[in-house]
């Protein structure tokens, strides 16, 4: 491929993420909304602050709340670069950073797929392959971490297997610090990233056994410490002032899960080792045994889209001796481990996929190579005309994988539930929710709300939020007391312990039922905090 097919595809690429991003409107689902609003904060001038609660994991004292305690900065920081565009009634938010981004995402995967068969086709078909996986199209124009995670991931391991395959050591400082700082790039955008400084750091050992250079190893070793400080550092330092230790409090809490409605635990002091033992083997080996179906069917629904699963599988075997995914391979063994054992509940509910998008390019760009290996075999067993036959599987498989995005996209952003887009239908609730509690004096812009999604509320209403607890009616009211809240929306997903209550047979004095909408609720508390 030359340089014009990688401007061309790229080009491409930006117009159709663009486009989706258009036709979302908006960021449609927590996760993003959460990058959203604290990346508002951020554009604003107040710095990583959110006047939310999603958790209580840190014991928070009061709103606003420090922001990316939890969840990472990286996605937050590329959410700040945003434009609202009009087009008649149509209204979108377009966030231009993350398109540009995540526009490099097929020219990455188009160039490793060069880089294994030196064929233009190969390229083109992996790039687009890029562009139209199936699923994450959907989260390709909205502030995520995929979209980091696969380009920084990709980087790393393109840079680590070039020095790793170096016939002879060569301190070549400036790519060793770019390799330490894109570890702090892979650690900003999501907790696991640490991991991928432990693999750097077991390479560095191994290179240095293998050399028995140990000015080399230590040498080199500063190094990658110094280019993930100067990313990372600012980070470390904030947490030191904040709470006096190098990583927020709570989050290893999520160690001792029974299950997944404990993340909203209030108060969080009953997850423990010790009532995590109490448990019992029983519970706990059924949990990571369905995560560990849960994360194989992700695998192959959504990191493979079915179709390619084979030819990914087939790729990886016949470059089994490739560096650069002998790396891939060992992130993805150990992402799928800790998703697995240790946070099955974050895994299943899409942890794995997310911090698995580190090597999800190279999913992509090995499809050529189990292609050929098929078409190969269909010259020599049943006489096909090779380069006829790879073309028309490379327009097939491109085709399937576009009608099969196209599908998903459309069930998930262009179809309509009662005139609202799929997408849209929280977000339109919350605006609807939040004009008729204003509507009724109920509601004004120092309220705090109590809601499912505390970020998704904060950015369409711009009131403060705070999620409701685990812990039934008793771990509600104690933090309604606490942030002083005024008004508790609650809908059919809601904690196991308030299922009595919202299905009303459960009364309570200190709630008053102010009005029902479709499947939710909304009460006033009705006792002064």
């Amino acid at each position: 491929m030359t340089r014009k097919d990688f401007a061309l595809l790229y080009i491409i690429s930006v117009l159709v993420i663009a486009a989706a991003g258009y036709l979302q409107k908006s960021a449609g689902y927590m996760d993003a909304e959460y990058y959203a609003v604290t990346g508002k904060a951020l554009v604003s001038g107040r710095g990583f602050t959110q006047d939310f609660l999603w958790n209580y994991l840190d014991d928070p004292a009061s709103l606003p709340h420090p922001s990316n305690t939890y969840w990472m900065p990286m996605a937050t920081i590329l959410s700040t670069g945003s434009i609202s565009l009009q087009l008649g009634s149509q209204k979108s938010t377009l966030w231009v950073l993350q398109i540009l981004f995540s526009a490099l995402i097929p020219v990455i995967t188009a160039w490793i797929a060069f880089s294994f068969t030196a064929r233009r086709s190969d390229g083109w078909m992996a790039g687009l392959l890029g562009l139209f996986p199936g699923f994450y199209l959907l989260y390709y124009a909205v502030p995520e971490t995929f979209t980091p995670e696969m380009v920084f991931g990709a980087l790393l391991i393109i840079l680590l297997a070039r020095m790793l395959a170096a016939k002879r050591e060569k301190f070549r400082l400036l790519t060793w610090a770019g390799i330490g700082a894109l570890c702090g790039l892979l650690h900003m955008t999501r907790a696991e990233g640490l991991i991928w400084l432990l693999i750097v750091l077991g390479c560095l050992v191994f290179l240095g056994f293998r050399t028995r250079n140990l000015k080399y190893l230590l040498t080199t070793f500063l190094v990658v410490i110094f280019g993930y400080a100067i990313v990372s550092g600012a980070w470390y330092v904030r947490n030191v002032i904040l709470w006096g230790q190098l990583f927020p409090p709570g989050t290893s809490r999520t160690l001792w899960l029974s299950n997944y409605d404990q993340t909203f635990l209030f108060p969080p002091d009953s997850l423990s080792l010790k009532n995590w033992i109490n448990l019992g083997t029983g519970p706990i080996m059924r949990v990571r045994l369905d995560a560990l179906w849960m994360n194989i069917k992700s695998a192959i629904a959504v990191q493979g889209g079915i179709l390619l699963v084979p030819f990914i599988i087939a790729g990886c075997w016949l470059r089994k001796k490739d560096n650069r995914l002998i790396l891939a391979g060992i992130y993805y063994a150990t992402i799928f481990l800790l998703m697995t054992l240790v946070f099955p509940f974050a895994g299943m509910r899409g942890g794995f996929i997310h911090a698995a998008a580190g090597v999800q390019i190279f999913f992509w760009a090995v499809v050529p190579v189990g292609l050929d290996r098929f078409v190969h075999w269909g010259e020599q067993k049943r006489n096909w005309q090779l380069e006829q036959a790879r073309r028309v599987f490379q327009v097939g498989i491109v085709a399937i994988m576009i009608f099969l995005t196209g599908l998903i996209f459309y069930q998930r952003v262009l179809s309509m539930t009662s005139g609202t887009s799929n997408w849209l239908v929280d977000e339109n609730k919350y605006n609807l929710i939040q004009a008729k509690l204003i509507q009724t004096g109920n509601l004004n812009i120092n309220n705090v709300v109590m809601v499912k999604n505390p970020p998704g509320w904060n950015l369409v209403a711009g009131t403060p939020a705070i999620v409701i607890p685990d812990g039934g009616l008793d771990a509600v009211k104690s933090v309604a007391a606490k942030f002083g809240a005024k008004i508790l929306i609650i809908d059919k997903d809601h904690p196991q312990g308030l299922e009595l209550f919202f299905s009303g047979l459960e009364g309570n004095p200190d709630f008053e039922l102010i009005f029902n909408m479709d499947d939710l609720k909304v009460f006033r508390f009705t006792s002064e905090p």
